[in-house]
């Protein structure tokens, strides 16, 4: 017998918990990235460098780099609705462009940091009746 047996936690119901731990964690894991500027390791995604072209105005003026310049990686980035569990782009360019910045500012991003860990766990824990 092994978790998923119908007699102990159907596969859909595993699913199910899943998606709403997802959820829950996308409440916070979204405005860290496009809001705070915030990588998943506990700083700032970047800096930019004083006089730089890339200081951008609509981005409060700040140095701090937040990688919501023109909002269409922010709209674009949502959590699956199908198949594996987790959040992705749904066009290759805002992929691209999101490889591109970790890349470029050496920095985990879209990962998850340890406080969205454990909320995911929480949360699917909940779901599924374990404390």
């Amino acid at each position: 017998m092994g978790l998923f047996d119908n007699d102990i936690i159907p596969l859909e119901t595993f699913r199910k918990a899943q998606r709403v731990a997802a959820l829950a964690v996308f409440a916070t894991h979204k405005p860290r990235i496009f809001e705070s500027g915030a990588n998943a390791e506990g700083g700032q995604i970047g800096t930019y460098v004083a006089g730089s072209k890339d200081k951008r105005k609509r981005n409060r003026g700040g140095e701090v780099v937040i990688l919501s310049f023109t909002e269409q990686m922010k709209r674009d980035y949502q959590p699956n609705t199908t198949g594996e569990v987790g959040f992705g782009f749904s066009n290759q360019f805002n992929f691209d462009k999101a490889t591109w910045n970790e890349t470029r500012y050496k920095a985990l991003i879209f990962a998850l940091t340890d406080a969205e860990e454990e909320i995911y766990i929480k949360v699917l824990s909940a779901k599924l009746g374990f404390k």
